[in-house]
């Protein structure tokens, strides 16, 4: 009986380290776990913890090892997925700060040449009378 259960324990430890590495080295491989959930990561996490304290507390090793393998291999995604969050989130404001310095040039110009607005008006087929409204000048840009 001892043998069987042993049996099952490393079995069950080869399959879990079969799919583990596999998953791990693709997350790697495209340093990318856009499509892995967070809350999926936690759950992940979370379970081995309590799987692997278990394991301590009532010495079983082949328990162990299994679950500090899906620990070890969640803890590399969630790390990838942490590094892509903020590289995302940098990227983000780095062209919203670009955009908002686009704005900046475009006021900074438009105050400098305030006949322009015009200019630009009389260009394009619109509903703005120009010749009726000559005092663009007058109009205050505050948002563009």
């Amino acid at each position: 009986m001892d043998e069987t259960i042993l049996s099952l324990a490393i079995v069950a430890n080869v399959c879990n380290f079969a799919y583990n590495v596999p998953f791990v080295y693709v997350v790697v491989k495209h340093n990318s776990a856009a499509n892995i959930s967070m809350k999926f990561l936690y759950l992940r996490i979370f379970g081995s913890i309590i799987w692997v304290l278990y394991a301590i507390f009532t010495i079983e090793l082949y328990v162990a090892i299994s679950n500090a393998v899906t620990l070890l291999s969640s803890s590399i995604i969630y790390y990838i997925k942490v590094k892509e969050l903020i590289r995302v989130k940098n990227k983000e404001e780095e062209t919203l700060n670009e955009t908002n310095d686009d704005k900046k040039k475009l006021l900074e110009i438009i105050e400098k040449q305030p006949d322009l607005i015009s200019q630009i008006l009389n260009s394009f087929d619109c509903d703005y009378d120009c010749e009726t409204n000559n005092d663009v000048s007058s109009l205050k840009i505050t948002e563009i």
